[in-house]
């Protein structure tokens, strides 16, 4: 074993050891990568080490976020499913769909709400947690859209084109403007921390911006090529390659490679940081639907859900295939508060995954998920 390993085990065991006792780790946050095999990788030490938390029900995820409630992420996939975790990312279950097959990126505004971007420029948002998305506005550039990102205390939106282009949004993303152009033909990821915008390039470059991206200077290079995400742990910036090599920057001008994700093609960084909330959020009344009791569940039979309810109301069933087509319907019904329990059958639809949404009249919606066999 090298010394630069011997270095990262030691600091690796030490953060363990912390924890073990209960002292608080030295690093602010974990850090999550994304990598095109489908497994979701986790870090606890800056970076430094990392390991499977997850395997997920895709392999073609491009963003995962912390939302505003503890041990809550969400995650998108490029073909445009939603998925969601109220376990630091254990598990996943799937939460909703967007229309769109090139999804590039996702942010979380301070409100809760959750924009997706797709490589063609269109802007989806999110009012429920995911469930539903509606195209709320285009980007106007030549090129493809590689990244957004939000400005926690101001809520203003940011979104980079391939070629530099960087457009902003004061108005959460329902109109934009063309706000700079960085100098590069490879722009792939951005950051907003403390004020200031960062963006990657493909190779390495890191460009930064003081002024809302008007004017752009590059400040610092960790990388000579396949440069493919960036992220903050809460004190620093941290870059990754697509091979997995780790880099960690205080204010993005020196970097220092700090470890491997097991040297596969990573595809996003992400961290649990929670959404900072700088207005008030969206009123969350308490509505919920537990998994799908028999699920699998065999074509014409019938399957159960349990609702939980704050206050009684009615509540309508949608059946929708994985593409995003409503199959079928179920008339709203009243119910009344606490734990409800609804038997339905669905239609005998060919064998495969389902989505059953449930959507309360005041418009609160929760999801699970159904697969069907023969």
């Amino acid at each position: 074993m090298n010394a630069r390993n011997r270095i990262l085990r030691a600091t690796a065991f030490a953060v363990a050891l912390l924890a073990t006792c209960g002292v608080q780790s030295p690093f602010a946050a974990t850090l999550f990568a994304l990598v095109d095999t489908g497994e979701l990788f986790f870090s606890v030490d800056g970076g430094m080490s990392w390991d499977v938390r997850a395997t997920l029900p895709v392999d073609d995820a491009v963003a995962i976020a912390a939302t505003d409630v503890s041990n809550e992420l969400v995650l998108v996939t490029r073909s445009g499913s939603v998925y969601g975790s109220a376990d630091a990312g254990v598990s996943w279950t799937g939460v909703g769909t967007i229309t769109a097959d090139d999804i590039a990126g996702m942010a979380i505004e301070p409100d809760g709400d959750i924009l997706a971007l797709s490589r063609s420029g269109s802007v989806w948002k999110s009012i429920d947690g995911g469930a539903s998305f509606t195209g709320i506005a285009t980007i106007d550039i030549a090129d493809d859209c590689t990244a957004i990102a939000v400005d926690g205390p101001s809520g203003d939106v940011f979104t980079l084109g391939e070629t530099g282009a960087v457009s902003r949004s004061t108005t959460g993303g329902a109109s934009f403007f063309a706000a700079g152009v960085i100098t590069t033909p490879d722009a792939s990821a951005l950051l907003v921390r403390s004020g200031a915008l960062f963006a990657l390039t493909a190779t390495g470059a890191i460009a930064r911006s003081d002024d809302d991206g008007a004017s752009w200077v590059f400040v610092g290079t960790f990388s000579q090529v396949t440069a493919t995400a960036l992220t903050t742990d809460g004190s620093g910036i941290v870059a990754a390659t697509a091979e997995g090599l780790v880099a960690t920057s205080a204010d993005a001008t020196a970097w220092t490679f700090v470890g491997s994700v097991n040297q596969i093609h990573v595809v996003a960084l992400g961290n649990d940081i929670p959404t900072v909330t700088a207005v008030a959020p969206h009123p969350r009344a308490e509505f919920a639907m537990k998994p799908v009791f028999r699920n699998p569940g065999r074509r014409g039979a019938a399957v159960t859900l349990e609702l939980t309810l704050a206050a009684p109301e009615a509540v309508s069933l949608e059946f929708y295939a994985v593409d995003g087509r409503l199959v079928a319907r179920r008339a709203a019904e009243r119910f009344g508060a606490g734990a409800q329990f609804l038997e339905w059958t669905p239609p005998r639809s060919a064998a495969g995954v389902y989505f059953l949404r449930a959507r309360t009249a005041s418009g609160r919606v929760a999801q699970t998920r159904l697969v069907l066999v023969e």
